[in-house]
């Protein structure tokens, strides 16, 4: 009996031995389960430092936890606001004391209920010289011989920087820029500018860094001034009035050693009318003498002679003319007759 229950007590305990083993190794498997962050980085631009990181292999519902640590605690800590967190990234400037001269180590991990995952440690980090700045944003306003140049800051972390410069680039269109720097601040003047000419202007920050990104150029034109407007006003009134003159004269001079050409160009040519030339064109008219009003030819020509005869009855108050027909000449003519004497007019 007695040696039975020792064998029933050892066998027991095998088996809870076993049992334990089996949970113990169950529990530990478990535990690692859920596969931990991957591709850990901070981005940080204008100050603005997030770390991002993808989700693991395996497609579980899970939240991520969030630590860091500095070179001068050397612990441990929650980000605040980002353990737990269900996004895949973390906005690190959340902690408490955040200061961007530190550098930091940081470090993710998943978990559900009672499950965790191996932590993924990013690179360490320092903002001052890690994080990109710009392009801050620019905007000019001319006046005349000055350009003022409006600079505005792309996020409000960037005043929390210490030592922060601006180098500013200007220039002429095509021609060599000239550079300035000047220290934070909202506007910049230009003074000494050539009225009329187009500037152009680009920006970028300086801060320990090479990680700077310019503005795009930005280009306006100086106005002029009232008195270089009224002035340049005047003279191209002058000149037009000059130019006006001139062409006036020109023209009064070729209009006078060219005044028979001129005239003959603008008189309009003596035409008849189109029914009085085809009335004279006809077949008809072709044959009808010349009347007394066209130019006498010697064979056409109706002779009217007055003798002396008629010239002395003419003081008497009588008149005898001869009159030959038409087509005969004084040689071929008769002496004329008593009948053909003209007897003056019987009354009415």
């Amino acid at each position: 009996m007695t040696n039975m229950s020792l064998k029933y007590t050892i066998n027991l305990f095998c088996l809870l031995v076993t049992c334990q083993a089996w949970f113990s190794s169950t529990y530990a498997a478990d535990t690692t389960a859920l596969a931990r962050p991957e591709n850990v980085r901070v981005e940080s631009v204008n100050a603005d430092c997030v770390l991002r990181w993808s989700p693991g292999s395996r497609s579980q519902t899970v939240e991520y936890a969030v630590q860091y640590n500095d070179e001068a605690v050397q612990n441990w800590m929650d980000v605040e606001g980002c353990s737990p967190t269900a996004a895949t990234h973390c906005n690190i400037t959340s902690i408490r004391i955040f200061s961007f001269y530190i550098t930091y180590s940081l470090r993710v991990r998943a978990q559900h209920a009672n499950l965790t995952s191996a932590w993924a440690q990013a690179p360490d980090f320092t903002a001052v010289t890690q994080t990109r700045l710009g392009p801050p944003n620019v905007s000019l306003s001319g006046l005349p011989n000055f350009l003022t140049v409006k600079i505005t800051d792309p996020s409000p972390n960037i005043k929390l920087l210490d030592n922060v410069e601006y180098r500013l680039l200007y220039w002429e269109e095509n021609a060599e820029p000239k550079e300035e720097f000047f220290e934070e601040g909202s506007a910049v003047t230009l003074e000494n500018l050539k009225a009329g000419v187009k500037y152009c202007v680009q920006v970028n920050y300086l801060l320990y860094t090479t990680h700077h990104v310019p503005s795009d150029p930005v280009c306006t034109v100086i106005p002029e001034s009232e008195d270089e407007t009224a002035f340049r006003n005047a003279l191209a009134a002058a000149l037009v009035v000059i130019l006006l003159g001139l062409t006036a004269i020109v023209c009064l001079v070729f209009g006078f050693k060219k005044q028979d050409r001129i005239k003959a160009l603008l008189q309009a040519p003596i035409r008849l009318p189109d029914h009085i030339l085809q009335f004279f064109s006809q077949e008809d008219f072709a044959q009808v003498p010349l009347s007394s009003a066209s130019t006498p030819s010697k064979e056409d020509v109706d002779i009217t002679m007055v003798t002396d005869q008629a010239a002395s009855e003419e003081e008497q108050g009588e008149e005898d003319q001869l009159i030959f027909p038409y087509g005969r000449t004084l040689e071929d003519s008769s002496p004329v007759s008593s009948t053909s004497q003209l007897s003056p007019p019987s009354p009415l």
